[in-house]
């Protein structure tokens, strides 16, 4: 059994699979739609707490930064995760605003939760309870714990949470400690599963995962708090709402020692909101002053031309030296970044920084467009199984046995729909075993694999640093 996670998105992806077969498109459909669920939420909380503008620039910075679009069609959980925790959260601070009207934001908001620690376990209650009792501390308003209807909110989200646990831990007598205590607490404060970095990985990741727009995200901080200094802006409750969500989730997983890219993804909503409240500030401002936001709008448009031009210098290196020419493919993107780099300085040159959502979203968006239909689709065997386990599926008979050494399994199981063995030792008896074995392994590992077959040990196919090979010779066709 597979213990390490909650149920929910594996029922999604299961639905998807009934309505639609095993194939790609329905082991995607499921986080495709709780991407645009998420988009669409954070225009519907922006428009309603910071006004139109800055909710659909807000949204639009999410629906097109780097890290949303790839998340948005891998087949894991954090995309699910980052929406349940958002509806969580919004879900509170529209009940709070509201005050005696908002029972049915909290409903909401309990509902939510219980589907996040359905997803990815308590992580999705512990999360948005911390943030929303910071805010509340923030602003010396603990009273309003009282209002949230604490005694019937634990009653649904226990109901939405508790059958499935209590048959788990009754089915699996193990569950409790393997999930709970080894993937909770043993993943937060140790480095056992091998995902250790410094704290600093995260500044890279929101820098890359936000892109273009993790560029405003320094300028628009700085702005919220030299105006807080001197006059509160706009909605200020909100930008502070905003800032604990995204500080404290950064913060809370820079503190943890195993350290993944995704795991900071549930305050991208929270920095897409920041930055488009800014960008709607320095768009709609007639009169920047020396301190107001066009000056750090002009900086944010600097930045993004010399990362625009740095990424362009990256590619061609990897062109150039990588270990196969993909010229064609990762050429078109690059050419459009650099266009962008150089709208991006043009427009500093000229002092017309305010035209650069207007003049520069097109060429994010044929960038991202080319990538999704031309680089991706090139460029995916350098990082995926799915054509090593295509090829086995073809040349393997019904009595053939699938075999990974030091491997993930998973896309290795879906793309041969047939059932795959770990193997981490003992992997000499299996080659040299009467039947036909075909073996998904590290290319580095491909020396003492064909040792441990003494020498029978036929290369099949190479995908990248994954290579497959089977024990015996393939009959002629």
């Amino acid at each position: 059994p597979f213990l390490e996670k909650p149920p929910l998105y594996f029922w999604l992806v299961a639905t998807s699979f009934l309505a639609f077969g095993v194939n790609e498109f329905a082991a995607r459909l499921p986080t495709v739609l709780l991407g645009l669920l998420g988009v669409g939420a954070t225009r519907g909380f922006g428009r309603k707490v910071l006004g139109k503008s800055a909710g659909f620039l807000g949204a639009l910075a999410l629906a097109t930064s780097v890290e949303y679009i790839i998340l948005s069609r891998y087949v894991v959980l954090d995309m699910a995760l980052c929406v349940f925790v958002s509806l969580a959260l919004m879900c509170f601070y529209v009940a709070y605003i509201r005050g005696s009207g908002g029972a049915l934001h909290y409903f909401l908001m309990y509902v939510s939760m219980g589907l996040g620690v359905l997803t990815k376990g308590p992580l999705g209650v512990a999360l948005p309870g911390v943030i929303i009792f910071l805010f509340l501390l923030v602003r010396k308003d603990l009273r309003a714990l009282g209002r949230m209807g604490l005694w019937w909110g634990v009653l649904v989200f226990l109901a939405v949470v508790v059958p499935w646990y209590v048959l788990a831990m009754r089915a699996q007598p193990g569950f409790a400690r393997e999930f709970l205590w080894e993937h909770n607490v043993l993943r937060f404060a140790t480095t056992r599963y091998h995902r250790r970095a410094p704290a600093v990985i995260y500044a890279g990741v929101i820098l890359f995962g936000l892109f273009p727009w993790s560029v405003f995200l320094p300028s628009t901080v700085r702005h919220i708090f030299s105006k807080t200094r001197r006059k509160p802006p706009e909605g200020q409750p909100a930008l502070v709402f905003l800032l604990l969500w995204a500080g404290f989730t950064v913060t809370f997983f820079s503190l943890a020692r195993t350290k993944l890219p995704a795991y900071i993804f549930s305050a991208f909503p929270a920095m897409a909101l920041l930055v488009g409240w800014f960008l709607d500030r320095c768009l709609s401002e007639r009169d920047p002053a020396a301190d107001g936001p066009a000056p750090r709008l002009s900086a944010g448009t600097l930045f993004l031309a010399i990362l625009c031009i740095l990424g362009v210098v990256a590619g061609v290196a990897f062109v150039c030296f990588g270990p196969t020419d993909y010229g064609p493919a990762v050429m078109p993107p690059l050419w459009m970044l650099g266009a962008l780099g150089s709208a991006a300085l043009f427009l500093r040159v000229l002092n017309k920084e305010r035209l650069i959502v207007v003049v520069c979203l097109p060429l994010i968006c044929l960038i991202e467009v080319v990538v999704a239909t031309c680089t991706v689709p090139t460029l995916d065997p350098l990082f995926s199984n799915k054509h090593l386990g295509e090829l086995a599926r073809r040349l393997a008979g019904p009595k053939d046995q699938f075999w990974l050494y030091h491997l993930p399994i998973e896309s290795t199981v879906f793309y041969t729909q047939a059932k795959v063995t770990k193997v981490r030792n003992n992997l000499d008896e299996v080659l040299r075993s009467e039947g036909r074995a075909f073996v998904f392994a590290r290319l580095r590992n491909l020396l003492y694999l064909q040792q441990a077959a003494e020498g029978r040990a036929v290369l099949l196919g190479q995908s990248g640093d994954t290579c497959l090979f089977t024990n015996k010779p393939m009959p002629s066709p």
